[in-house]
């Protein structure tokens, strides 16, 4: 269970702009939403944020429990390097499940099928003079079904694997996995946890 959690009904996100999918999921679900302190940022990060995506952030991303072990995906150096689990923002009117599927495919080589979303993590990216952006990872457990760990995708993804949970606790305890923020690898590392036996 996420300690951080902060359990609320969906519309409390109060937010019209959020994509159909995401807004139709969250009626239907029961997604543990966890909010996280805010992530503060340089001027010029947030204004390349608001062209990229827009008026918010969304990702999705996918939990791959397997004998134990659980899929993770180590970013090219150019992507910083890190570990983490597959996931990716949410193009345009892609759906998100949709999203969560490719990303899968294309950073492991693995087909996979979804379960339940486990929860949704958000925050607001902050910058001094650029205002805020709203941040939102949706993640999934999801089940292999196919494929092998050979990541698609070699400009942005150097290797995959199956890592144990100790394994994947030590390289987050080295500051390398998941490796986006420290306010969000840490519901990351909580959910990997809440899965693994």
């Amino acid at each position: 269970m996420l300690s951080s959690a902060q359990p609320e009904s969906a519309p409390s996100l109060g937010k019209a702009s959020l994509p159909h999918s995401l807004q139709a999921l969250l009626r239907i679900s029961t997604i543990q939403l966890v909010t996280v302190p805010d992530i503060h940022t340089s001027d010029e990060k947030l204004r390349q944020s608001r062209q990229r995506f827009g008026d918010y952030e969304l990702f999705a991303s996918v939990i791959i429990e397997t004998d134990g072990n659980i899929v993770i995906v180590r970013k090219s150096e150019q992507w910083g390097g890190g570990w983490s689990i597959p996931g990716g923002a949410v193009g345009g009117d892609e759906e998100i499940g949709a999203s969560a599927l490719r990303e899968v495919r294309e950073e492991s080589g693995i087909e996979a099928e979804l379960s339940q979303p486990l929860a949704l993590v958000r925050t607001k990216i902050i910058a001094p003079n650029e205002g805020r952006l709203d941040y939102f990872l949706l993640v999934f457990r999801g089940r292999k079904i196919g494929g092998r760990l050979e990541p698609l995708d070699r400009d942005e993804i150097a290797e995959a694997r199956l890592a144990t949970l100790p394994e994947v606790i030590d390289l987050s305890s080295k500051g390398k996995f998941p490796s986006i923020h420290p306010h969000i690898d840490k519901p990351i590392i909580d959910l990997c946890r809440s899965i693994t036996p």
